[in-house]
């Protein structure tokens, strides 16, 4: 196996400028190779977390000092290069790791003639406050190509469609990976937002690991003993989850409508404007709003005798908020200013209840967490197909395997480890527990310390009993008429259940 460590130091993409590879400077013995992502705590419920990573470079010849001037790489030692950390096995490169240098500079340690290099991917870059327009009737997937677009996101994109259709949907003020957690709730379990190998960013819909074959089919046996690979080792770990069960939901789903057009933002406070001033005012809304009008003198602008005529345009016309510049070819004071437009009220909420009493009997009332921007539709599906899944425990194990080395069976571990990914679906058989039960890759992490010493401990989460005739609408193996069940994500009783093409309409339930 070769170990490849390359830092994009002029930020060019190329990877192959003199002094970005840096694999002879890596220091694995002193400090570890670290690489992980994945979900936080291994479980479809918990939200994606940022990649992270470290390693150490050896710096005895002082190239990687900020201020040698000599160095071939001086004035390129800044924040956030691209860093890239694969392995080859066999005639196949895997990645490990697609991120970047934190936010620090470099700051090499003269002590040790070293410099240590702290990593994070692209998903921590989206901690940015962002505004957006106001969108109704949209997928997730395309208000997650909205989040990136307001985090000034210009990478790759792999984004499904998304399974739930969001009335309206718009941020103001929120926080960009914020507004991508709420995306992910509005979709449901297990959607996912992850990096791929190629720095893309990923998204995955709720219904990803009912249509994709390296979900729907175990991609292999992992064995905690004998000797057919891949055998993991120790440490080993297993926890019943009950504190992942959900048996019960209580949901207000707010209903918006359309409003007439009135003011939805007012001002009094006086604003002086020389001759050639532009004057920024956010006008931001109870409610947010579409079909923003740039304000106009007399009806919106109030100004004072004497003043010159004020001129207003706008930065969009929806969203919670917009931007309004004010202009005058002479001196102006405005006395009051107003912003009109259609405003989307909540006319009335809906809540969404639904309990497994069994599952309650035996551990007590364990909630589902709210579903923003979601339909009444789409909430009552999540939390209809999450109950059904999760009402009873699914085990959460970690699994440790020790990758490294070059002897055949070394190689064959190696490779059928490496190849996973997250969503991945294995069966997993471990003595011990009695396992031998299908699991999900939910988080991935690297620990390397010399070529022979890779360690790869992966957190995965049992599969749960999936439905068989899904009807998904506009998939090309679920969107098949007769065949695809609608109804709570194909749970409803096969005897009763709508299929949607039947002869037999009139027997079959809808349901949710």
């Amino acid at each position: 196996m070769t170990l490849s460590v390359q830092v994009d130091w002029a930020k060019d993409g190329t990877w192959t400028t003199t002094g970005d590879d840096v694999t002879t400077r890596v220091k694995p013995v002193t400090a570890a190779i670290t690489a992980s992502y994945g979900r936080d705590q291994s479980t479809a419920l918990t939200p994606i977390t940022s990649g992270r990573g470290s390693l150490t470079l050896d710096n005895t010849d002082r190239a990687l000092s900020p201020r040698n001037t000599s160095s071939l790489l001086y004035g390129k030692l800044k924040p956030a290069r691209p860093v890239r950390i694969r392995r080859t096995v066999g005639a196949t490169t895997y990645t490990l790791l697609v991120a970047h240098t934190d936010a620090s500079p470099i700051n090499p340690d003269v002590e040790a003639k070293s410099v240590g290099l702290t990593l994070v991917d692209s998903i921590a870059d989206f901690r940015q406050t962002i505004s957006t327009p106001l969108y109704s009737s949209i997928r997730t997937g395309t208000a997650i190509g909205y989040v990136l677009d307001a985090v000034g996101w210009t990478g790759g994109r792999d984004l499904d469609q998304g399974g739930s259709v969001l009335p309206w949907w718009w941020e103001e003020g929120t926080d960009g990976l914020q507004a991508l957690q709420n995306l992910l709730a509005a979709e449901g379990p297990p959607a996912l937002l992850t990096v791929g190998s190629s720095g893309e960013i990923v998204f995955r819909d709720r219904h990803h690991r009912l249509v994709r074959s390296a979900s729907t089919t175990s991609q292999g046996t992992w064995r905690g003993s004998g000797v057919v690979e891949p055998c993991f080792g120790r440490p080993f770990t297993y926890d019943e989850a009950w504190q992942s069960v959900i048996n019960s939901a209580s949901i207000s789903v707010p209903i918006r409508r359309q409003g007439l057009q009135s003011v939805v933002w007012s001002s009094t406070d006086v604003i002086d404007l020389t001759a050639g001033q532009v004057t920024q005012v956010k006008a931001a809304g109870t409610d947010p709003f579409f079909n923003a009008i740039a304000p106009v003198m007399t009806t919106d602008i109030s100004v004072s005798a004497g003043s010159a005529t004020v001129t207003a345009t706008l930065d969009r016309t929806s969203g919670g908020a917009v931007t309004i510049s004010l202009t005058a070819p002479g001196a102006s004071r405005i006395l009051s200013l107003q912003l009109r437009a259609n405003p989307v009220p909540v006319s009335r909420t809906v809540v969404v209840n639904v309990q497994d009493a069994s599952s309650v009997a035996d551990y007590g009332g364990r909630s589902h967490p709210d579903i923003p921007f979601a339909s009444v539709l789409d909430v009552t599906a999540i939390v209809n197909a999450t109950l059904a899944m999760r009402a009873q425990p699914l085990p959460v194990i970690s699994v440790t395997f020790q990758v490294g080395g070059s002897t055949p069976t070394q190689l064959a571990r190696a490779a059928a480890v490496l190849a996973r990914n997250l969503s991945d679906r294995v069966t997993v058989v471990e003595p011990e527990t009695q396992l031998s039960t299908d699991f999900y890759v939910e988080s991935i992490a690297h620990s390397l310390t010399g070529d022979e010493n890779h360690v790869v401990t992966i957190g995965l989460e049992a599969a749960p009993t999936q439905p068989t005739l899904v009807f998904i609408l506009g998939s090309a193996t679920r969107g098949v008429l007769g065949t695809n069940r609608l109804g709570k994500q194909g749970l409803d009783d096969p005897s009763t259940v709508f299929v949607l093409g039947s002869s037999l309409l009139g027997a079959g339930l809808l349901g949710h």
